[in-house]
């Protein structure tokens, strides 16, 4: 009785502080970044190492948010690189394809950062943003995120 107790307080404490939709769902609270990934994710034949290693650094950028924004912008700025260096390995020719994957990576850069300043903002973290450049974000600003 008493291991039974102790296992649903366990999974009630879990389901508290990370709500089921979300957990299984996922994507829920950054909305707007994975449907920039969907965008992405349409260049993922182009290199499917460098894709990788791009998708496992948002993931780390995502998972670091809203704890530690200097963790999450080093994995931002290093999957940014790689999903960069997709586009540059292209062979030379007059192909869209690197000025869009650069277009995305560079909307996908400006929306994460919103993110992580709004998260050191409330924490009180230091962030200093590549893409959103000296423009001031209030924390009235992301109320929509």
């Amino acid at each position: 009785m008493i291991v039974f107790l102790i296992s649903l307080i366990v999974i009630l404490y879990v389901v508290i502080r990370n709500p089921l939709p979300s957990t299984i769902f996922g994507g829920q609270e950054f909305r707007d970044v994975y449907e920039l990934q969907k965008q992405i994710h349409e260049y993922s034949g182009l290199d499917k190492e460098l894709y990788m290693s791009y998708l496992v650094s948002i993931d780390n950028t995502m998972a670091f948010i809203k704890e530690n924004p200097a963790n999450a912008s080093k994995s931002l700025y290093k999957g940014l690189e790689k999903l960069r260096d997709m586009g540059g390995n292209l062979p030379a020719g007059d192909s869209d394809i690197p000025r869009e994957i650069n277009t995305l990576a560079d909307k996908l850069g400006k929306t994460i950062e919103q993110y992580i300043m709004k998260y050191a903002l409330q924490d009180g973290f230091k962030f200093t943003p590549r893409y959103l450049n000296n423009r001031f974000i209030s924390l009235r600003d992301n109320e929509h995120h």
